[in-house]
């Protein structure tokens, strides 16, 4: 498989850090972490140095992130209610998505047609068109 890549590394005061993410993906799936030592060992081009790895995500590299936003009516009693705002993400999202759980931004909320209305992004990831 052959994904459109990206590296970050990133040297501090301990060492090197080395990030892959998957740019259709939106997601870093792998961080490896240098001490002087490695990092050292590294920069002269020696191969196969020992170091501190951690991936996540794989289940979603290869593939394509997609988000929108959804809007909802909020129960009267509990606008502005985070876990409320949640649970009713979560019944109005369409099927296959995920729904962010923030409401931190300022258009969280909001009054439609005096009633009390909620928006929140979702996402997913898909597979990638065979081109």
């Amino acid at each position: 498989m052959e994904i459109e890549g990206r590296i970050t590394i990133l040297f501090n005061h301990d060492g090197m850090i080395v990030e892959l993410r998957d740019a259709n993906a939106a997601i870093r799936f792998a961080k490896a972490i240098l001490n002087k030592e490695q990092t050292c060992q590294a920069m002269s081009r020696l191969g196969d140095i020992h170091c501190e790895i951690t991936v996540s995500g794989l289940e979603n590299v290869g593939k394509y992130y997609q988000h929108d936003q959804i809007e909802f009516e909020m129960p009267k009693v509990s606008y502005g209610d985070k876990v409320v705002a949640g649970e009713e993400a979560t019944k109005h999202c369409p099927e296959g998505w995920i729904p962010s759980m923030l409401f931190s931004s300022q258009g969280s909320f909001f009054i439609r047609d005096g009633k009390p209305w909620a928006r929140c992004f979702i996402y997913r990831w898909v597979e990638m068109p065979v081109t």
